[in-house]
C-alpha cells in the first residue's frame, strides 16, 4: 500500500475496533473519497451500528423495567416509530447519515426487542418453541 491508503486502512482499523466505523465512514465517504472496493474494512461499519446498539438497549431496557415495566413495549413501539421515521426522513435529505448511523437504523434491532416482548409477555418464550428444536 502507498502511505496515504496505509493510513486509511489504519483508521478504519482503529474505528472498528472501538465499534465506531460506522461513523467513521460516514464522515469519510464522499464525491472524491477512494472507492468501496479499495476500503477492505467497509464491512465493518454494520458491527458499529450493532455494538452500538448492544451497548445502548440493555441500559434502557433496565431503566424501563425499573420504572414502567408494564408499558416496556409501548415505549419500545414509540422509539421504533421515531427511528422509522427519522430513517425515512433521511433517505431523502441526508441518505449517507441515513445510512450508516444507529438512529437510522435502530427501529431494524426494535423490531426483534418487539417480537421477544411479545411472545414473552404471558409466558415463558420457551414453551412456545416445539420440543424437537431445542
Amino acid at each position: 500500500m502507498f502511505p496515504r491508503e496505509m493510513r486509511v486502512y489504519s483508521e478504519s482499523a482503529m474505528a472498528a475496533t472501538l465499534f465506531v466505523s460506522n461513523i467513521y465512514f460516514k464522515n469519510t465517504s464522499g464525491y472524491f473519497d477512494i472507492s468501496s472496493d479499495l476500503k477492505p474494512l467497509l464491512h465493518t461499519w454494520s458491527l458499529g451500528v450493532e455494538m452500538q446498539f448492544y451497548l445502548i438497549f440493555p441500559p434502557l431496557l433496565i431503566l424501563l423495567a425499573k420504572y414502567r415495566r408494564q408499558n416496556i413495549f409501548k415505549y419500545i413501539s414509540i422509539i421504533l416509530i421515531i427511528s422509522i421515521t427519522l430513517s425515512q426522513l433521511a433517505a431523502i435529505n441526508k441518505p449517507t447519515p441515513g445510512f450508516y448511523l444507529l438512529w437510522s437504523r435502530l427501529w431494524e434491532f426494535l423490531i426483534g426487542a418487539l417480537v421477544v416482548l411479545y411472545f414473552n409477555k404471558e409466558e415463558n418464550i420457551s414453551a412456545k418453541i416445539p420440543a424437537n428444536i431445542m
